[in-house]
């Protein structure tokens, strides 16, 4: 890729981000499943799979992308399962201008797991006090700053 081409892409980008809005957030799915009362948290693992897709094409500048989020903890030694969350939600979007595909991509890899994040976060988190469980926070989602194509799901493994 050229320079040029690269800054042409960046000021598309750029633009697109400009003019985007995010109109609507809704739960469409959640799981819940407890295989024990209270743990020991210092026993548990946990291990995220988190997941973004495009569920509607652009059409008059808006687009739907659906994302979705399991959390499962294991107990460390016996790794035996204790408890599955899911969740997916659907973010509904506009913006103005020409929406390509490589734009897109790079929006569902960037911008759309933070603006999801957090709806996913609250979800396990009061979720977890309705079974009694532990307090647990999501950690923060990391991004890196030069998304591939290839980097459209997150798995992250994380002690509690």
């Amino acid at each position: 890729m050229t320079q040029k081409s690269k800054k042409s892409d960046q000021k598309l980008y750029s633009e697109f981000i400009r003019t985007l809005e995010l109109k609507h957030i809704r739960l469409t799915s959640c799981k819940v499943e407890s295989h024990v009362s209270r743990p020991q948290p210092r026993k548990l693992q946990v291990e995220l799979d988190f997941g973004s897709a495009l569920v509607s094409e652009p059409s008059e500048g808006q687009f739907e992308i659906q994302t979705r989020m399991t959390v499962k903890f294991t107990e460390k030694e016996s790794q035996k399962e204790h408890a599955v969350l899911e969740s997916s939600f659907v973010l509904t979007y506009t913006a103005e201008g020409e929406i390509t595909p490589e734009i897109l991509d790079v929006f569902i890899q960037q911008n759309v797991p933070v603006n999801a994040w957090p709806y996913h976060r609250e979800f396990v988190q009061s979720t977890m006090q309705r079974m009694e469980w532990p307090s647990f926070v999501l950690p923060p989602f990391k991004t890196s700053a030069a998304p591939t194509k290839k980097t459209r799901n997150n798995r992250q493994k994380t002690d509690q």
